[in-house]
């Protein structure tokens, strides 16, 4: 069965669209993950010579590992050789800033997305972390610190539904 957490919604959660593009993993057991752009839920795939190549620099770890991992580009998706147990975790910000024309200046997107909960201390500067292992309740965090009630609001499900739950006080 294809297990599939889906941690880069907190991108689609933080944007102010509904529809917007945003990245996911999903992964096969302990087997290789695949990085995937697009509307999940609409099944849209971007694919190389379009919007998949945004991604310039993606660096993804496996566990606790610090060396990053490979990655392949495939038809319409990043390939990541993960083997073996661990959260996969994927970053990237060589995306170039774009310009706000509705408040003004520039604005910076920086992917993240998670594979797993199986482990507890955030990694990446903006995760969603377990209380327990593999457990269903989440701490958002930020630069290594808890978010209480951030102006946000996530969803992490695979059915394609949406549900909208936001954080409590103690984040």
């Amino acid at each position: 069965m294809l297990h599939l957490i889906v941690g880069a919604v907190l991108l689609l959660a933080l944007s102010e669209t509904a529809h917007a593009h945003f990245l996911w993993l999903e992964r096969d057991g302990d087997g290789p993950a695949r990085a995937y752009f697009g509307e999940w839920i609409d099944d849209i795939r971007e694919k190389p010579g379009g919007l998949l190549d945004r991604f310039k620099a993606p660096r993804v770890y496996l566990g606790t590992s610090t060396e990053p991992l490979p990655v392949k580009r495939n038809d319409n998706n990043l390939e990541i050789n993960a083997k073996g147990r661990g959260d996969v975790r994927f970053v990237d910000s060589s995306v170039p800033a774009r310009e706000d024309k509705e408040k003004g200046g520039a604005t910076k997107t920086i992917y993240h997305a998670k594979a797993g909960r199986a482990e507890t201390a955030a990694k990446l500067d903006l995760e969603l972390v377990p209380t327990v292992a593999n457990g269903n309740i989440f701490v958002l965090i930020f630069r290594a610190r808890p978010c209480p009630r951030p102006n946000s609001r996530s969803s992490a499900r695979p059915s394609g539904k949406n549900r909208w739950s936001p954080t409590s006080k103690d984040a």
